[in-house]
């Protein structure tokens, strides 16, 4: 309709910022090709976090990024009717994942290295949720990692820094997300600390012909004024229309972002905006707080 190529089933592995071309791989035959460009967007996302730690590579454990890792989990739990569940990791991916368990019958619980699930909410907000899920039949397990896995079975034994242990059908590791910056360092473009491509209010790199959007790039917090990572479908979605005003030459400007989060939980919805107490004590920023 729009005249867009899209060509599914390529990996563009490389990026020639002399040549103003990318090298595409062809992953049905393995073949690989360059395309020239005059301008690039690269909105790569970010990976899910998998900890080096023992049995991580065992089939019951699952991560989410995308559809086709909602149809695995969704066909495991179809296939195998798990008992129980373990849950890395109290944030949003995780939480919603914990709440479809439990519609499905499954005894699910949560380690979460933090004291609190969803750490943008302050502590007094959490301890809400914590409440809500407890009556769901969630069992938490605050302020403690997960040191490693172990088959027994059909089942997997998790344990954790604490010593404790706990015995699950499914595993899902939903303890954060790191952006893809593979290709944009090896092209030499510049990441900042936490590993987010660098841009500028148009969004783009330290290249002029090259701009970066979503989940992989670093972004400025509206309320704090410093270099953030909000790896957030709104921005990313704003961020993709700048970057396509700005390579065709209309200006637009990306003024950052509050980082506004919703998530339902059972029967109640979670939600929140801008910096958290935490976040303004280790800004310098004054703030009032009220109960």
């Amino acid at each position: 309709r729009y005249r867009v190529d899209v060509r599914t089933r390529e990996e563009v592995c490389g990026i020639d910022r002399k040549k103003k071309q990318v090298q595409v791989k062809r992953l049905s035959d393995g073949t690989v090709y360059r395309e020239d460009y005059d301008v690039l967007i690269l909105s790569p996302g970010a990976e899910p976090v998998r900890p080096l730690v023992p049995g991580i590579d065992s089939d019951r454990i699952f991560t989410l990024r995308n559809v086709p890792d909602t149809d695995r989990i969704k066909n495991y739990v179809d296939e195998t009717k798990p008992a129980q569940a373990v849950v890395v990791g109290g944030g949003f991916i995780g939480l919603e994942m914990v709440e479809n368990l439990v519609e499905r019958g499954v005894q699910t619980t949560v380690v979460e290295m933090t004291e609190q699930v969803m750490a943008p909410l302050d502590p007094e907000m959490a301890a809400m949720v914590h409440t809500h899920l407890r009556e769901k039949g969630v069992k938490l397990e605050l302020g403690n990692g997960v040191s490693g896995f172990t088959e027994e079975g059909e089942r997997l034994k998790v344990a954790t820094d604490k010593g404790k242990e706990f015995v699950a059908d499914i595993v899902i590791l939903a303890i954060g997300v790191r952006p893809e910056n593979q290709l944009a360092t090896e092209a030499g473009l510049e990441v900042g600390t936490r590993g987010g491509i660098v841009t500028d209010l148009a969004m783009r790199t330290t290249d002029p012909n090259i701009f970066a959007v979503g989940d992989a790039v670093e972004v400025m917090d509206f309320v704090g004024g410093y270099p953030a990572m909000v790896p957030l479908a709104g921005p990313a979605n704003k961020q993709g229309r700048i970057a396509a005003d700005n390579a065709l030459g209309r200006k637009s400007v990306f003024r950052g972002t509050q980082g506004t989060s919703i998530v339902k939980l059972f029967d109640r919805v979670a939600a929140c905006t801008g910096m958290n107490e935490k976040s303004l004590k280790r800004s310098g920023i004054a703030y009032m707080k009220s109960y």
